[in-house]
């Protein structure tokens, strides 16, 4: 909006690609990735049958030599249909190292106001608590979660050996690993992560595509280089991998960590059903722009592109004081994942299909840390609105079912009276909180805040 500002900018691009509110050098392989887009690859787009699992005495060594990643690479390249144009270094990492690595990578990578900024984001939408640790959390799930990964800055692989995990799992997240390294090579991950910087939801669909035909490339592989025995000890690691921090994280985390394995690799297997590998690449030369394409691939078919929003100078409108933590893009995604959260997936599908674009700032009053969040979407079409402007007055009710409703809520914009309104008012433990949402045909304007009269001059400024 990150996965969200996307959450996996918030939180995997704290974490897993290593730069809080935008790209990061590194591709990922998880240990597990959900097996419902595994099922529905292998077996609605390819027609092929999932072994059953082998038991662990039946299992094959847990040692790789560099013959076996000579030979993965060979491999690789003949699945992804691409070649090497430079040599990829190899390493192994314990969860140990990769531990210490991460830890590095993130103080590294991450400017401290950067990441306040993203947690008053994430608190004042809902995403997360306030007080949650957002570092502890995306470490402890990616120190759990990752099996691999492909650093395109420093052109380095390293596969993460776990002694509960068989050989044939490695050369799978070893192949995946490469088909990174082969992307880079061909088509620049650097440069094209750098053309989605300050749009967190079109740096998150360009995730799902990289994500996507590295999964799609792998299960390719398992199939064609491992025997059956190892295939089903691939895809009982799979089942068996510890999830206990994933589990424990925020559901935004959790999906944006997931999507784009998952509707990402449905992306890429709908791409290669069509074209082949040729209609992938195809891809790389005109990336999705949003997760809105990635949902609906109808979209991406048809190079239906977000609607560009232009925000007005929002911190002279709040008053004296204030200043701009950051400005981004939500996404269909997390526009689902937000709904989800405080009503249920069936409203929240209803209520974000239609997504047509979306832009938002964050600004703070320093004299006494004042929070507000103002943003104006744009829908398919009024009736789209409307259902998102319905789901969010359940989001509301649900989310402040402990809050104590208040008096002063933002004063309505003087003028054309919206087509549409929801607002309110609660004090909590977290202090008073102002939300207004307002539409005016397939327009919304969202603004939430802790002040009343920045709201009220925001939401007016937002609807000229």
């Amino acid at each position: 909006m990150s996965a969200v500002v996307r959450i996996t900018s918030f939180l995997l691009g704290l974490g897993g690609r290593q730069k809080a509110g935008g790209s990061g050098p590194i591709s990922y392989r998880r240990k597990i990735w959900p097996l419902r887009a595994l099922c529905l690859v292998l077996v609605c787009t390819f027609g092929l049958a999932l072994p059953s699992p082998v038991p662990l005495e039946a299992q094959t060594p847990r040692t790789i030599t560099q013959a076996d990643v000579d030979l993965i690479e060979q491999q690789t390249q003949q699945v992804r249909e691409l070649q090497a144009t430079a040599p990829i270094p190899v390493g192994f990492f314990t969860r140990d190292e990769l531990q210490s690595y991460l830890a590095q990578s993130i103080d590294d990578a991450n400017n401290p106001d950067e990441i306040q900024a993203n947690q008053y984001v994430l608190e004042m939408l809902g995403y997360v608590e306030p007080g949650v640790d957002l570092l502890a959390v995306i470490q402890a799930v990616d120190s759990e979660q990752i099996g691999g990964f492909y650093d395109h800055e420093k052109k380095i692989l390293r596969v993460v050996v776990d002694p509960d995990s068989s050989l044939a799992t490695t050369r799978v997240i070893l192949s995946h690993e490469i088909t990174h390294a082969l992307q880079d090579q061909h088509f620049g991950l650097s440069d094209l992560e750098q053309s989605v910087k300050g749009n967190d939801d079109a740096d998150l669909a360009l995730t799902a595509l990289i994500e996507g035909d590295a999964v799609i490339e792998e299960l390719l592989f398992a199939r064609r280089f491992l025997s059956a025995t190892e295939y089903a000890e691939f895809l009982a690691d799979s089942r068996a991998g510890d999830t206990t921090a994933l589990d424990a994280a925020p559901l935004a985390l959790q999906r944006e960590l997931i999507f784009p394995y998952d509707d990402g690799a449905q992306f890429v297997a709908a791409l290669v059903t069509r074209g082949g590998w040729d209609a992938v690449n195809d891809a790389w030369a005109h990336p999705p722009t949003s997760t809105a394409q990635i949902l609906h691939p109808a979209k991406y078919r048809a190079s239906t592109d977000p609607v560009e929003i232009s925000l007005p100078d929002l911190t002279t409108v709040a008053g004296p004081d204030w200043h701009m933590l950051r400005e981004n893009v939500i996404g269909e995604l997390d526009c689902n994942i937000l709904i989800e959260q405080y009503v249920n997936a069936k409203t929240a599908d209803t209520a974000c299909n239609g997504w047509a674009g979306d832009r938002y700032r964050a600004l703070r009053r320093d004299a006494d840390g004042a929070l507000l969040f103002a943003s104006t979407w744009i829908w398919d079409n009024p009736a789209d609105a409307a259902e998102f402007m319905d789901a969010y007055q359940q989001l509301l009710a649900n989310r402040y079912a402990g809050g104590i409703p208040i008096d002063g809520q933002p004063a309505l914009p003087t003028g054309a009276a919206p087509t549409q309104t929801v607002a309110g008012a609660w004090q909590t433990a977290n202090g008073a909180w102002y939300q207004m949402a307002l539409r005016d045909g397939k327009r919304v304007t969202l603004v939430i805040a802790s002040d009343p009269t920045a709201a009220a001059a925001v939401s007016a400024a937002l609807r000229q």
